[in-house]
């Protein structure tokens, strides 16, 4: 597709590539350039520390886009006062800490409003969250929970005014201040959420997550049983792969990461590594045939690290094969054979077989339920033409999106200006 843009334009393109939900008006997610580490030691005052001066780094960098954060302990909504959202203090983490709470989280984002909160997923976000307490007596080690930090950014904000450089180091020096255990950044999604710190659910984007097999799905943390499975796995490969000394060793240490070959650059961080897939962060698409091998042959060494089959909770817990229309599940599958499908085809998903993608919609079995599949052929006509309207609207995003990436990729390497 040939199209011309202004700075602005491409902007717009580019940060506006919308996960729809099929027959809902709301996006389920928002493509990003994304960050997420998963760390340990949240308990520590040096870690705290250091998680402070990363949030804090986050907030400074992308300036006027942190118009709300949630803070505190308990956790309050706070809108940005003089153009400046609080950042997080050592002192609430350790009053958390003192008064027995397990967890505590601290949460920016780029919207001002409720309307904003229920309409769109924000463009910039960063999520915190810290183990300070053991919950349970049977709960792991102190110096062995997870804790996560995730950035969030609209593409634009490297793409166009920075570069995969700046995206790159940043990544390095995060990793070089908390020690992570484990994490990926490249491109993700950004999940919808509201002001009360609840992550709202419109329609998890499994088919997205099997079509683009560059994009990642942060595992973000209710519970501390939710981040607790990393303490000994992976939860994905992205661009940028980041492992520490303890889980390399696992797939045969820094001679099997250097076995990768020239195209993964191997850099160290103060306790591990960052994979880097490439020359810089790839979305790919089953659909044509592009299938990121390069990314997928960090994935096959990492394999063994992944959680098993039925952990992979984190990246949903349904997968439903749906008629809006009937308001049916389908039922020649169970729920729970239709999600370990799921996971099996996501855990191949760099491969150029093995993986089924789930339908949009099936229409119900007639002979299943004659009363609620007694609306007929209409039904079965209405169902199709809304998954053909779905599919168009998806299609129209990618090349937008896709051509806004070229237009992009030419700006950097020219002198600044779109063509």
């Amino acid at each position: 597709m040939n199209r011309d843009y202004d700075k602005e334009q491409l902007r717009e393109a580019l940060d506006n590539f919308l996960l729809a939900v099929p027959g809902h008006e709301l996006a389920s997610g928002r493509v990003a350039l994304t960050c997420t580490l998963y760390f340990r030691n949240a308990h520590l005052p040096e870690v705290q520390e250091a998680v402070c001066k990363c949030a804090k780094e986050y907030i400074a960098l992308i300036g006027p886009e942190a118009k709300s954060a949630i803070s505190g302990s308990p956790a309050r909504f706070h809108l940005a006062k003089n153009g400046k959202v609080t950042p997080p203090r050592v002192s609430t983490f350790r009053k958390a800490q003192e008064k027995g709470r397990p967890t505590a989280m601290y949460r920016v984002f780029s919207h001002a409003s409720g309307a904003e909160f229920d309409s769109l997923p924000p463009t910039f976000a960063l999520y915190i969250y810290m183990q300070l307490n053991q919950k349970y007596i049977f709960s792991l080690p102190m110096e062995r929970m997870t804790s996560v930090f995730s950035a969030v950014f609209a593409p634009s904000f490297f793409l166009l005014d920075r570069g995969f450089e700046e995206f790159s180091a940043l990544v390095h020096k995060w990793c070089d201040a908390l020690r992570p255990h484990s994490g990926a950044a490249g491109w993700g999604i950004s999940t919808h959420c509201n002001e009360m710190n609840s992550f709202v659910t419109l329609g998890l984007p499994v088919r997205e997550l099997l079509r683009y097999p560059g994009l990642d799905y942060p595992a973000l943390p209710f519970f501390p049983e939710d981040t607790n499975r990393f303490e000994s796995n992976i939860a994905s490969i992205n661009w940028l792969t980041i492992l520490c000394d303890e889980l390399a060793e696992r797939i045969g240490g820094e001679a099997s990461l250097r076995a990768l070959g020239e195209g993964y650059p191997l850099r160290r961080y103060d306790g591990g590594y960052i994979i880097q897939a490439g020359p810089e962060p790839e979305l790919g698409d089953r659909d044509e045939g592009d299938f990121l091998p390069q990314y997928g042959k960090v994935h096959d060494l990492l394999r063994s690290l992944y959680p098993p089959l039925e952990k992979l909770t984190y990246l949903a817990t349904n997968v439903f094969d749906y008629n809006p229309y009937a308001l049916k599940v389908n039922s020649d599958c169970s729920r729970k054979e239709i999600l370990h499908k799921f996971f099996k085809s996501w855990m191949d998903r760099y491969a150029p077989d093995n993986v089924t993608i789930p339908p949009l919609f099936r229409v119900s079995d007639p002979k299943e339920d004659e009363e609620e599949t007694s609306r007929g052929p209409e039904d079965e006509e209405a169902t199709r033409r809304l998954e053909e309207e779905w599919r168009q609207k998806a299609a129209a995003q990618f090349e937008t999106f896709r051509a806004a990436l070229a237009a992009a990729k030419r700006c950097r390497e020219s002198d600044g200006r779109p063509d």
